[in-house]
């Protein structure tokens, strides 16, 4: 029944804008050949398509290939900022991650070493880091208050092939650059690569001690230590 009123419907449209021919053929036939019912799609002679109908999907299809090969090839021309550059999540083995936003999944940083401290707490050896001139756009307002040195944290499973730098050195950093919500100061953490210092493992009960805090065990440092 639909399909006979898109017919009447069809034949309509042709007389109101003019495009009836007298002798050419009716909305119906035009219709029947645009549209065929199911069981005519079905048959052998239902399944032959008019080369013009098959050039729309063949164009769409094309355009298609053309654009995926086009991102595909610009992904691949986008350079990593260091061969330090991980794969994988930017925060893996971090304690309390949730804390962190991502700013970028790789940066590099330059600057002076202004201190060093080991945190008993999670293992973690925090840096405060002057940056050079062009790498203080990595600080936010939050940096005023230690200084405007940015954060810079060696995370316990990492410390067995990243160095712990010196105070007063000039060091390059590679790692994740990130938001601390929680103090409003931003950070390279955690430090994938650090260009000098000493190697400096983390003990097996810091170890320990970060295992059970990723855990979800928080008092893990006051039981570790009796």
């Amino acid at each position: 029944m639909l399909y006979q009123l898109s017919y009447v419907r069809a034949e309509r449209i042709l007389a109101q804008e003019g495009l009836a021919e007298p002798h050419g053929p009716t909305a119906q036939t035009c219709f029947r050949q645009a549209f065929p019912r199911p069981e005519e799609r079905l048959s052998p002679a239902g399944r032959r398509r008019h080369p013009r109908g098959m050039r729309r999907p063949a164009v769409v299809l094309g355009l298609f290939l053309v654009l995926c090969t086009v991102a595909c090839s610009l992904r691949r021309q986008v350079p990593l900022p260091s061969p330090y550059c991980r794969g994988g999540g930017p925060l893996a083995g971090v304690y309390r991650p949730q804390r962190l936003r991502v700013k970028s999944g790789c940066r590099i940083a330059i600057g002076i070493v202004r201190k060093v401290k080991f945190e008993e707490y999670d293992g973690d050896v925090h840096v405060d880091l002057r940056p050079d001139p062009g790498y203080e756009k990595l600080l936010a307002d939050g940096n005023e208050r230690i200084g405007n040195n940015l954060v810079v944290e060696i995370i316990p499973q990492d410390r067995s092939r990243v160095s712990v730098p010196e105070e007063g050195a000039r060091i390059e950093v590679v790692g994740p650059w990130v938001e601390d919500t929680t103090h409003g100061w931003n950070e390279i953490h955690p430090a994938w690569w650090v260009s000098a210092g000493a190697i400096e493992p983390a003990s097996t009960s810091e170890l320990r001690r970060v295992q059970l805090l990723l855990q979800g065990v928080e008092g893990a440092a006051a039981e570790d230590d009796g």
